[in-house]
């Protein structure tokens, strides 16, 4: 069900009028994805950062680490700090703000 997910919003990405707004937004959606796979590989490395001396000791399993806003804000290519802003956007903004910043409309 995820795979599915993440090639569906990967080939959102494909559209070239999507706006930084919208490449944000359904870069979000694989947040919810990725979020899991880094805790995970925490969890692996005895809740510490991979590459510290103590994950060593739990688990010798080569794991990358995995920084999810990085990873979505390449994806979507923006900057982290405009996917910091449009989680705020999408928290605080009424529906007809989102739906100007979707249109373009400022």
């Amino acid at each position: 069900m995820n795979a599915a997910t993440v090639w569906i919003i990967q080939n959102q990405f494909g559209r070239r009028n999507l706006s930084s707004y919208s490449r944000s937004v359904l870069a979000l959606k694989l947040e919810e994805i990725l979020r899991p796979k880094g805790r995970e590989n925490q969890i692996i490395h005895g809740n510490t950062a991979p590459g510290k001396s103590k994950s060593l000791l739990y688990n010798s399993t080569k794991v990358l680490p995995i920084n999810t806003r990085q990873e979505i804000a390449k994806t979507a290519k923006v900057s982290s700090n405009t996917i910091d802003r449009v989680k705020v956007i999408e928290a605080k903004a009424t529906p007809e703000q989102k739906e100007q910043l979707v249109n373009g409309v400022s």
